[in-house]
């Protein structure tokens, strides 16, 4: 008799222990998904903190780059144009401005540097074809 009272009250306990315990995870289940709903709120309002600040320093850097403000800084630094026919650009004409009569001249292009042919124009062109 004594074994059938043991288990009846363990019986009795799991009866009302497992309810309890589910009912306690369901409650920290819930817990964790509404500060994880905060977690996500706050990190959603820093996005957009983050993203209105990275346009408003491109519209700054925007603002630096125009010609008349690069200008002004050169000015600052005491900044001059290099003498005429000391700007080559990569294979095209760079315009020079002459200061004494203000007008713009296409300086000549630098001469292409030799070198040796392609190995597929040696054996036959592109294709293989003689």
């Amino acid at each position: 008799m004594n074994d059938r009272r043991i288990a009846a009250r363990l019986a009795l306990a799991l009866a009302l222990l497992l309810p309890v315990a589910a009912g306690l995870f369901k409650v920290w289940v819930h817990h964790d998904a509404v500060q994880l709903g905060y977690r996500l709120s706050e990190r959603e309002e820093q996005r957009k903190l983050l993203r209105n600040q990275a346009q408003q320093l491109e519209i700054e850097l925007a603002a630096e780059q125009t010609p008349a403000r690069l200008n002004q800084l050169a000015h600052e630094l005491s900044m001059t144009p290099p003498a005429l026919g000391r700007v080559s650009g990569a294979g095209r004409p760079v315009a020079q401005t002459n200061k004494a009569d203000k007008t713009s001249k296409l300086a000549p292009a630098p001469a292409p540097r030799a070198s040796a042919p392609p190995a597929a124009a040696s054996q036959g062109g592109a294709y293989g074809r003689p």
